[in-house]
């Protein structure tokens, strides 16, 4: 698409702080302008800004969770994620399952399973699918590798 003409989109009170575009589609490079204008009419300078649009709604949380230990460490699946903006999932260790879990992939997992080579018996894993925008499902409950 080309470029498109300034269009204005409103004019708010000096209260008004916060302004959400909900035309903006996910993905697309948008350039906001804020002019202020004062009760005589005097203009501010104005202030120029570029937005990447992303959504705010994260994709639902991967289900069947099985940890199974392997020779070559542990083999973390899951079930069928459906969302049209979908990157990938997110693979999280603990050594407890109430414990801090850290992040053990680097990118999105593209397949619905992932190898954790330092994986052992008795650790504890969840995974959280994440769409395009960077966000992240909720969590489900962790699953013990055995």
């Amino acid at each position: 698409e080309g470029e498109k003409k300034e269009q204005m989109l409103g004019r708010f009170p000096k209260t008004t702080h916060t302004w959400i575009d909900s035309t903006a589609r996910a993905g697309t490079m948008y350039t906001y302008s804020v002019v202020a204008v004062d009760s005589a009419g005097n203009k501010s300078q104005m202030r120029v800004k570029k937005f990447l649009a992303h959504d705010q709604i994260p994709p639902a949380a991967p289900r069947d969770l099985l940890a199974q230990v392997t020779s070559r460490g542990v083999r973390i699946s899951w079930g069928r994620v459906i969302a049209s903006d979908l990157a990938g999932f997110n693979v999280y260790r603990s050594s407890i399952p109430t414990g801090v879990f850290k992040k053990i992939n680097t990118l999105p997992v593209q397949k619905r399973e992932f190898l954790d080579t330092a994986g052992k018996k008795d650790v504890w894993y969840k995974v959280r699918a994440v769409d395009t925008s960077g966000n992240e499902s909720a969590w489900k409950r962790a699953v013990q590798a055995k």
